[in-house]
């Protein structure tokens, strides 16, 4: 098998996998069930346009390219490892083969014979696929299933032998796990893109042992479950995410189990993996006044796990009143989140109340968390912008400064307690305050104050600016003629300037 690949061909891979999924393509896909399986069966037969039996060769070359040019054949790679052969496309097209690794053709996942070789399923590129020639002899138009003891086994190890799930005892073909999840999606596509003629494959004598001839659920209830089984272990992949979007440049539709693993669950009730997680559910007491804003914010812890791509991210959108922020810094109307290894770590989210909102509350809003294949988790958020504030003052006050001494002692104790002080005060030094006479009582003026015993502090105020005051602490008892000052011994005495 030759090596070399054509420059042209990965060209084409490159851009028919930028088409992506276009915006609002499953807007309309909004019911459960029966009703949500009618939704895409709408959807995705809409705009398909089948290409000729021939024109497969070319379009694999854009659907089924691995990054080193070769065949994707999913019957031969081994994930991660080294396939033990693998094929250049054109060159090695099948013609005639008498062993595996002899040349690639095109393998009806969905065998032709379960709906008579009819167009359009024919050509589908959805479950039409390169597969070496070989192994697709073998596989036959055996049912997808798990082997119980395989009578063949491929070169990557696919199996053909005796069923081992439960519901059915036939001969089955079990590719390799890392692309069971590819084969699911598939299968659930074609009930769903064919719903209208599915009943009528229930007849073929080997899809009858699957399908349980109804448009829903349509497959019966053992294979129904393997397949959620196959869907959930082996998650959306980047190989699937880009051929999603190949086929959907060459044929004009999509498969939404590719671009949304949630549907499974939602059309099946089966094979929810994906799980989300926000911690608190509610955010409460958001507040600024009008005029004013944004609120302070706060926040909620986001995870996840068993999520689907293995790697992606979460969507967290806010509202019209309350926006969102990864790192407290940036707030928009949405933010995504990455996760990897189908895993969203412990993330805080912050939320805040929008500045410029008029003044009333805002309860009862949705922050809405959403993708990696899980149901979404919603965060309730509520706040209110109040009456807007008194306008600040116009100016400042002046003239600030400390032109004011407060003077503190602990009471005299004795035999003979004081029934008061006077505070003496002077601006030229402690000698120049003079000893009270016994007998005089000295009304209170801007030097002398009577402080009675038990209060234990003075202000003196309106004091000079940069000067320092000088004071003296006398105790007396009695009053009028018979007051007595104490003065022998050390008197208290303090000093302190007032600032500018």
């Amino acid at each position: 098998m030759r090596t070399a690949f054509s420059l042209i061909f990965l060209t084409c891979f490159i851009s028919f996998s930028a088409i992506s999924q276009p915006a609002g393509y499953y807007n309309t896909a909004t019911g459960t069930g029966a009703t949500l399986k009618t939704q895409l069966y709408t959807i995705i037969s809409s705009g398909h346009s089948p290409i000729s039996y021939d024109n497969l060769w070319n379009a694999f070359q854009t659907t089924d390219v691995k990054p080193n040019g070769k065949v994707w054949d999913m019957y031969s790679d081994i994930p991660d490892g080294t396939p033990p052969y693998e094929y250049t496309f054109i060159s090695d097209q099948c013609g005639n083969y008498s062993t595996e690794g002899d040349c690639y053709n095109r393998e009806h996942s969905w065998p032709s014979s379960w709906f008579g070789d009819a167009s359009p399923m024919y050509t589908d590129l959805f479950q039409v696929i390169p597969t070496d020639g070989y192994v697709n002899g073998i596989r036959s138009n055996y049912i997808l299933a798990q082997v119980a003891t395989p009578s063949y086994t491929s070169m990557n190890g696919s199996k053909r032998g005796s069923c081992a799930t439960p519901g059915y005892s036939g001969t089955v073909f079990e590719p390799i796990d890392a692309y069971k999840g590819d084969f699911a999606r598939a299968y659930f596509y074609m009930v769903t893109r064919y719903q209208n003629l599915v009943v009528g494959w229930s007849s073929n004598a080997t899809v009858g042992d699957i399908l349980n001839g109804t448009t829903f659920p349509a497959f019966e209830t053992w294979y129904l479950n393997m397949l959620a089984q196959w869907h959930v272990n082996d998650p959306v992949s980047a190989k699937e995410i880009a051929r999603n979007n190949a086929v959907y440049g060459i044929q004009g539709n999509r498969n939404p189990y590719i671009d949304h693993p949630e549907f499974v669950n939602a059309v099946w009730s089966v094979g929810a993996s994906g799980v989300l997680a926000a911690t608190p559910g509610t955010l409460s007491g958001f507040t600024y006044a009008s005029g004013m804003g944004p609120s302070a914010s706060q926040s909620y812890v986001l995870s996840g796990s068993g999520l689907s791509p293995a790697s992606g991210s979460i969507t967290v959108t806010g509202t019209s009143s309350f926006e969102v922020s990864i790192n407290n810094s940036t707030f928009l109307s949405s933010v995504t989140v990455s996760y990897s290894s189908s895993v969203l770590s412990n993330t805080p989210i912050y939320v805040r109340l929008k500045s410029g909102l008029p003044q009333g509350a805002y309860a009862d809003n949705i922050i809405a968390n959403s993708g990696g294949g899980a149901a979404g988790v919603n965060v309730t958020c509520s706040g209110s912008v109040t009456a807007p504030l008194l306008p600040e003052p116009t100016n400042y006050p002046v003239s600030f400064s400390a032109h004011n001494i407060h003077l503190q002692w602990v009471d005299a104790t004795g035999t003979n307690l004081p029934e008061g002080y006077l505070v003496r005060m002077s601006t030229d030094g402690f000698a120049s305050i003079s000893n009270p006479v016994n007998g005089t009582v000295y009304p209170d003026n801007v030097a002398d104050i009577n402080v009675d015993f038990g209060v234990q502090n003075v202000w003196y105020k309106n004091l000079s600016a940069n000067t320092t005051y000088y004071f003296k602490l006398f105790s007396y008892s009695g009053s009028g003629a018979a007051r007595v000052y104490k003065t022998d011994g050390t008197v208290p005495q303090l000093q302190q300037a007032t600032n500018p």
